[in-house]
């Protein structure tokens, strides 16, 4: 695996969208309405910016995986991934799971080590063919 450069973004957009399509832990927080693709492309979006500014975005070598991963702490201000995380808010969630959502969080950072001090995996993504020692 090597970092992915922003000129990938659109490669691991696409890699996350595809497989997490149909992944029951992503699409309960979905809306209904609309494009599901599109709502789950702003999720990949903002995911991997987030990911790609804190140095945690990665792509296998033969660019059929993915690892959307960073040290939790590394703290950065971006007014992009801002935007990108209020388009993803305002236009796919299903705003009836926001409570839920928030209390999945709150238990899960309630688990964490409260120095923020480690690694937070978000996202894997791999297409089919994809496995194996090229990755």
């Amino acid at each position: 695996m090597r970092k992915a450069g922003i000129a990938e973004k659109d490669k691991v957009i696409d890699i996350i969208s595809s497989t997490f399509e149909t992944n029951p832990g992503v699409n309960w927080l979905i809306t209904k309405k609309g494009s599901h693709k599109k709502k789950i492309q702003r999720l990949a979006c903002y995911a991997f910016l987030r990911s790609f500014l804190r140095e945690g975005a990665y792509i296998s070598s033969n660019e059929k995986g993915i690892a959307l991963c960073y040290r939790f702490n590394h703290r950065v201000l971006s007014i992009r991934e801002l935007i990108y995380q209020l388009r993803f808010a305002l236009f796919s969630i299903n705003p009836w799971r926001i409570p839920k959502a928030l209390r999945r969080e709150s238990y899960r950072k309630s688990k964490r080590p409260a120095s923020g001090n480690y690694l937070y995996f978000w996202f894997l993504g791999v297409l089919p063919g994809g496995g194996g020692s090229s990755i």
